[in-house]
């Protein structure tokens, strides 16, 4: 690009060859321009399809450390916060807790 912004200034004294190049510069502009929203776009889906990754991973190990969790507790359903209002066995923090230490 440089090379062509410099061809681009000099437009009235160029020779053939500086023609030439700078006609094949521009030819590769227009071409990486024309390409620029694929790439960006595949570079999008693939960020997408790893957090989609991410989180499914995340989500089977939280529910794994809950259910064991539970199984250690003589807990025999659970609940999230949205489907209970008040329970006096609670395992959030213990999860939580857990969790913490698998990230480590």
């Amino acid at each position: 690009l440089r090379e062509l912004a410099s061809l681009q200034t000099k437009k009235d004294s160029l020779t053939p060859d500086d023609q030439k190049k700078m006609r094949d510069l521009t030819a590769q502009k227009r071409l990486l321009e024309n390409m620029m929203p694929s790439i960006a776009n595949a570079a999008r889906m693939e960020k997408a399809e790893r957090l989609d990754s991410f989180r499914h991973d995340q989500i089977a190990k939280l529910r794994e450390t809950v259910a064991q969790t539970a199984r250690q507790r003589g807990v025999a359903h659970v609940f999230d916060s949205n489907s209970l209002t008040y329970s006096t066995n609670d395992i959030t923090e213990i999860v939580i807790q857990k969790m913490n230490k698998r990230a480590k």
